[in-house]
């Protein structure tokens, strides 16, 4: 088995989606978050402002080069995996002042459509969580001196790449306040090529 591993960066500015909250968009949808049902996450590919996707104004996703075809720093992104490789999404969020953290929560293989006859291309997407991460905290005395260590718990999603073809697929994720409350659910959809 391949034991390639390629690895997804995924951004996500806070404060454009929480900002849009009431917006009308070209549509004449009014946006609304979701607040309450993580399993009905706001789709932000749906509201579109003089053509761009709201997804395309709050996501980005970023992979080493030479795994990606298209969308490099864009919402719609798309990796190059070979049967076998492992392939793991991270998530770190834009927010003024940190107040926000976001989460990935649900991956979903959104096309071709998941049946008995038709099995995920991805499979066995589950989060990892590390017990010892490094985070350095920078010495506010001396800037350029030793950093301040802290260890931190944190965790990636992982699957592996099963079958060849190309796929889209979603990903939900939570926004969470400094108090670590849910302030809501969203998903947007980027792409796989497994060849």
């Amino acid at each position: 088995m391949n034991d390639n591993i390629i690895d997804i960066m995924v951004t996500i500015d806070v404060d454009t989606i929480l900002n849009s909250q009431g917006k009308k968009f070209d549509s004449g949808q009014v946006f609304t978050l979701e607040k309450s049902n993580p399993k009905q996450p706001s789709h932000l590919y749906n509201f579109s402002t003089g053509g761009v996707r709201l997804s395309s104004q709050a996501i980005y996703m970023v992979a080493r080069r030479n795994n990606t075809q298209v969308g490099e720093g864009s919402d719609e992104l798309s990796i190059n995996l070979k049967e076998g490789d492992l392939v793991h999404w991270r998530s770190t969020s834009l927010s003024e002042g940190l107040y926000h953290a976001v989460l990935l929560y649900q991956y979903t293989q959104t096309s071709p459509v998941v049946t008995p006859q038709n099995p995920d291309y991805v499979q066995g997407v589950t989060p990892v969580v590390l017990n010892h991460t490094p985070m350095p905290i920078i010495n506010q005395n001396d800037p350029s001196a030793q950093p301040i260590a802290q260890s931190v718990k944190n965790f990636y999603w992982e699957g592996r790449a099963v079958r060849q073809g190309s796929i889209t697929y979603t990903w939900a994720f939570m926004i969470v306040d400094s108090d670590n409350q849910v302030v809501g659910y969203c998903d947007w959809d980027p792409y796989i090529n497994i060849d």
